[in-house]
């Protein structure tokens, strides 16, 4: 299986997967039913930036310019970390949600797309130049 494919699966189960189980446990704990729908944009979103992430860290990784990988990587820590902030703050002063408990939702949403874009990127590097 190459790697885009591979990819493109491992992030489909994994979205599925953290949709389900932070849906079952919001149905579960009644004032997590309110962030349902927080949750399923959250996790969309995540989805979005690690397929950018991997086209632009696929691109990266072959160029000619050997910074250029590192300085993605740079980038896209912060980049994530302005989402991050962006959808909190949104959802904060926009939404004014009833409880707190969105950001307990969201700290697992961004561990889980965390953990799979070190993943991802950790096999990127490893690509070679085409000769």
């Amino acid at each position: 299986m190459n790697l885009s494919r591979k990819f493109y699966s491992q992030l489909l189960i994994l979205t599925g997967i953290t949709l389900a189980f932070l849906t079952a446990i919001s149905w579960w704990v009644e004032p997590l039913r309110l962030h349902l729908n927080f949750t399923i944009c959250t996790v969309l979103i995540f989805a979005m930036l690690c397929v950018g992430l991997f086209f632009l860290g696929k691109k990266s990784a072959v160029s000619d310019q050997r910074i250029a990988f590192n300085n993605l990587i740079l980038s896209s820590v912060f980049g994530k970390m302005l989402v991050a902030f962006g959808i909190l703050f949104f959802y904060k002063s926009v939404l004014r949600p009833q409880n707190n408990l969105y950001v307990l939702i969201f700290l697992v949403i961004y561990v889980v797309f965390t953990v799979f874009e070190v993943s991802f990127m950790s096999k990127l590097a490893r690509l070679k130049k085409p000769n």
